[in-house]
């Protein structure tokens, strides 16, 4: 009797699983379908194309910017990234 009533509880166990694996996929559906502008909105370092995106400007602009150096940017080997924070003195130029 006892070994039925494990066997149950597995089953149990598979199907509660099976049910979060089809919610994790159904998240996950909508979370790719978000722009990926809201979701660069939500970082606080952005890479040099979502900073431009965001701030509305032309990758020109930006290395124009960063060149007067009006904005502060990290550079990772070849990679630029911009705190958050520079939005705001952009914004107010």
């Amino acid at each position: 009797m006892e070994a039925d009533n494990m066997f149950q509880d597995q089953e149990t166990i598979k199907r509660m699983l099976f049910k979060i694996h089809i919610t994790l996929e159904r998240v996950e559906s909508v979370l790719d379908a978000i722009p990926k502008q809201y979701v660069a909105n939500e970082k606080e370092i952005l890479t040099a194309k979502e900073f431009c995106q965001i701030v509305n400007i032309s990758r020109k602009t930006f290395d124009r910017l960063m060149n007067r150096e009006e904005i502060v940017v990290s550079k990772v080997g070849s990679r630029l990234f911009v705190n958050r924070n520079e939005i705001n003195k952009i914004k107010s130029i």
